[in-house]
């Protein structure tokens, strides 16, 4: 299974060859459901899937596109009104829920400085989906260049959460490998290399709404309520399940 490699960036990928060395030492093989290399050109529209699936997406027009990552740039609390497609990669397809299967999401990514950690970097549904959701974000703000990976299914009205925190800052304007993991009964982050995980099962995660890189596919701009926009650049993303 070959890895995604930037013209001039290093890339390690943590789960491509999960077979030999997964993010928590798996031994089960893998299979990539989408890999978004980031490598479009300026003012392109679609972005690109180079997995075996052809899940192309849209590609919002506010973000900043140099051939190599994608750009995202700063939205001012409260900004916004409904959430805005310009700020944001959209795809919109039913493989990208897992289900009942394991899977990984890793992206390679840079946040400038601690003032930006705040924000969803992406996520397939969110809270109120009511058959579950996963997302990747950043600390909230809090100071600490934190990732945070989220898990929350609903099976029979019965919901149960499971999530990982890094203790890894990455706010510090370098480029980091950031992978979650859902494996059959654990939750798991992996940040350069560096594993936390909890043992907790998570049940099916299954939603309608579109995967968003960037931010929420649904929100209401205000001072209580934001889109939790991210800021920063972001590589490639690989979803695989296991």
């Amino acid at each position: 299974m070959g890895r995604p490699v930037r013209r001039g960036l290093l890339a390690v990928v943590v789960t491509v060859c999960a077979v030999a060395l997964g993010p928590v030492g798996s031994a089960r093989a893998s299979t990539v459901v989408a890999l978004w290399n980031m490598n479009e050109a300026p003012k392109s529209a679609v972005l690109v899937d180079s997995g075996p699936n052809g899940l192309n997406g849209t590609i919002g027009t506010s973000i900043t596109l140099n051939g190599a990552v994608h750009s995202f740039p700063a939205v001012k609390r409260g900004v916004g009104g409904t959430v805005d497609p310009q700020h944001l990669d959209v795809v919109n397809s039913a493989l990208l829920n897992p289900g009942t299967s394991d899977f990984s999401v890793t992206v390679r990514l840079l946040v400038p400085n601690i003032a930006s950690a705040f924000g969803n970097v992406m996520q397939k549904g969110q809270t109120g989906s009511p058959t579950g959701f996963w997302k990747i974000e950043l600390d909230g703000g809090n100071g600490t260049g934190e990732v945070f990976c989220g898990f929350r299914s609903v099976v029979a009205g019965v919901a149960t959460a499971g999530g990982i925190r890094s203790p890894i800052n990455i706010a510090d304007n370098q480029w980091h490998v950031v992978t979650c993991e859902r494996g059959p009964n654990f939750v798991s982050t992996t940040v350069d290399g560096h594993t936390t995980k909890q043992m907790h099962t998570v049940g099916s995660i299954v939603n309608n709404v579109p995967l968003t890189i960037g931010g929420k596919a649904n929100c209401n701009a205000t001072l209580a309520h934001l889109c939790d926009y991210f800021i920063g650049q972001m590589d490639y993303v690989q979803i695989q399940t296991n």
